[in-house]
């Protein structure tokens, strides 16, 4: 369900908080493990060691990656390509964008 304050159609921070609850209690209740990929380092991880680093490999005959464009979800993949495309190459151009109807790294 949604937040009462919240627009129809729309998520809000106090939607996703419900979502947040929902999963905690969840977890405790069962027992369950949760692949938090806002908290878990392995998000960021497994686009370090294994995307990005796969990239690398594919283009390496053909003289790697100049730029790097990601929409921002939990910041996971930006963090761990950017930080391998980077490692490889200082001059890799790495940017985060959004659509200007859901900003939130722009505002």
């Amino acid at each position: 369900s949604q937040s009462p304050e919240s627009v129809s159609g729309q998520v809000s921070g106090a939607d996703l908080d419900l979502v947040e609850e929902a999963a905690r209690e969840l977890v405790l209740s069962r027992g369950a493990f949760r692949a938090d990929q806002f908290a878990l380092q392995g998000n960021y991880n497994c686009h370090y060691f294994h995307t990005a680093t796969e990239l690398l490999e594919q283009t390496a005959d053909t003289g790697g990656i100049d730029g790097f464009a990601d929409f921002i979800g939990s910041a996971g993949t930006f963090g761990g390509m950017a930080a391998r495309l980077r490692e490889a190459n200082p001059a890799t151009y790495c940017c985060a964008v959004e659509p200007s109807t859901a900003a939130v790294l722009s505002e």
